[in-house]
């Protein structure tokens, strides 16, 4: 973004077959990232996330797992922020 945003919520989507298992999703303070959600075991394609709402310049997805049969593959297909 250009500028900072407030976010309450982040929307993941990905490819059928291939669900993120262990993520976080991750917003910038100014000076380093700050874990909003933390998330193990996911088997879902798409997943809504409320956080606190949060002010930032910046969010990224920190995909620590993919699905079981492509464990070191992440797929993000879609990332929608409100």
């Amino acid at each position: 973004w250009n500028g900072n945003i407030t976010f309450s919520r982040v929307d993941l989507y990905t490819s059928d077959g291939y669900p993120i298992r262990d993520y976080d999703i991750e917003y910038w303070n100014g000076t380093s990232w700050v874990k909003a959600v933390i998330i193990n075991g996911n088997t879902s394609l798409s997943r809504s996330h409320t956080v606190t709402p949060v002010m930032t310049s910046r969010i990224r997805v920190l995909g620590r797992s993919g699905p079981t049969h492509q464990t070191s593959y992440v797929r993000v297909n879609e990332i929608e922020v409100y």
